[in-house]
C-alpha cells in the first residue's frame, strides 16, 4: 500500500477533494478518522484502522524536533 504526502494551498472542501481525487488510485476505499472511534477504545472496525498513518505523524513529527528513534 503506497500513499502520498504534500503541501497543499489550503484546507477548504473544493481543495481537499481535488487533491484526493487528482492522487488516489481509481476504485481505492477511503477512510477518514471517524471510520474508528478512539472515545470508546476503538482502534481497529473491520479492515479501518488508523494506526499507520498515526506512526506516519508521529515519525515526521520526530523528524521535524530532531529526535528521530528509529529509521
Amino acid at each position: 500500500m503506497a500513499g502520498k504526502t504534500a503541501v497543499v494551498s489550503g484546507t477548504d472542501r473544493p481543495m481537499l477533494r481535488g487533491f484526493v481525487r487528482d492522487t488516489a488510485v481509481p476504485g481505492a476505499r477511503l477512510n477518514i478518522d471517524t471510520a474508528v472511534n478512539h472515545g470508546v477504545s476503538e482502534y481497529l472496525n473491520g479492515m479501518v484502522y488508523i494506526n499507520g498513518m498515526e506512526s506516519f505523524w508521529a515519525l515526521l513529527k520526530r523528524g521535524y524536533r530532531g529526535t528521530f528513534h528509529h529509521v
